[in-house]
């Protein structure tokens, strides 16, 4: 069953918190989620 995630993050500027996040969104999406960056 297919969720819908939202990882948010202060900024995406290019740290190696960024990095996991990006990388975290990318395999949700590879295992069929929807998976969405909110930047604040």
């Amino acid at each position: 069953m297919a969720k819908r995630i939202a990882l948010a993050i202060d900024s995406l500027a290019g740290g190696g918190a960024e990095k996991i996040v990006i990388t975290l969104a990318r395999e949700f999406i590879r295992q069929g989620h929807e998976a969405h960056l909110v930047s604040i």
